[in-house]
């Protein structure tokens, strides 16, 4: 069992809670439906879509940053560089073209995370790990820094929390 008892968790706590629970739900399920969606009749497509979103959305980070790092290189070495000096000028060439591709490869990457999270948000959750999963990426994607401490994500947080706790009071992982 995920340990939530904790009374004040913080944004990344939560957010590792409500994905190890996520991903446990969902490694479950790919064994076979667990017994409440078995007597249902139904699985949960959210986990699947989840899965697939939460891969494009780490992609994209990794890539941004990638990119991130190669436009600094860029900047550092063109404010550097002088009139006649050729290794610097190739230098420059080879990482606007790596940027170049960085920038194209995290672009892709975003307009497929855009299509997974409204996929994903557009599908009706079929049980409580299927609403965890669609507010967790909601909180995840919303990750807007400076904003965090106001509404509404407090308060999605909390929501987020909450309904970790009671689907762990009601289902042991």
């Amino acid at each position: 069992m995920i340990d939530t008892s904790m009374a004040s968790i913080s944004r990344r706590d939560l957010l590792s809670v409500a994905l190890a629970l996520i991903t446990a739900t969902n490694a479950r399920q790919a064994g076979g439906a667990s017994p409440a969606l078995q007597e249902a009749g139904h699985s949960e497509p959210i986990l699947e879509l989840w899965q697939k979103w939460f891969a494009a959305h780490k992609r994209c980070g990794e890539l941004c940053l990638r990119q991130q790092r190669l436009e600094t290189k860029l900047f550092e070495i063109e404010r550097n560089l002088h009139e006649g000096e050729q290794d610097k000028a190739s230098d420059v060439a080879d990482l606007e073209i790596a940027y170049s591709r960085a920038l194209k490869a995290e672009l892709n990457a975003a307009d497929e995370e855009e299509v997974l999270v409204k996929a994903l948000w557009g599908t009706p959750a079929q049980s409580v790990p299927g609403i965890i999963a669609k507010l967790h990426s909601v909180v995840e994607y919303g990750d807007i820094g400076d904003f965090l401490d106001e509404t509404p994500w407090p308060e999605l947080r909390s929501i987020l929390h909450d309904l970790v706790r009671i689907n762990e009071a009601g289902l042991e992982i």
